[in-house]
């Protein structure tokens, strides 16, 4: 691959548009004690498919 196919492809992967985009997400339980989630980004992009995965009784389901 060229210089010049890599800095296309980058200009490429640069232009694809976000369809989500957290900042700093937070989530707690009982009053604010319990942190579930602290200080999540999150971009998704256009043809992105992402998921929250974990093992059972982890608490994936308590978040979605």
């Amino acid at each position: 691959m060229t210089e010049n196919n890599i800095d296309n492809n980058i200009e490429k992967m640069n232009s694809v548009r976000n369809i989500v985009e957290i900042r700093n997400l937070e989530k707690s339980y009982e009053n604010g004690h319990i942190k579930t989630l602290n200080g999540i980004d999150l971009e998704v992009k256009e043809g992105e498919f992402p998921s929250i995965i974990g093992p059972s009784g982890s608490g994936v389901s308590q978040h979605c």
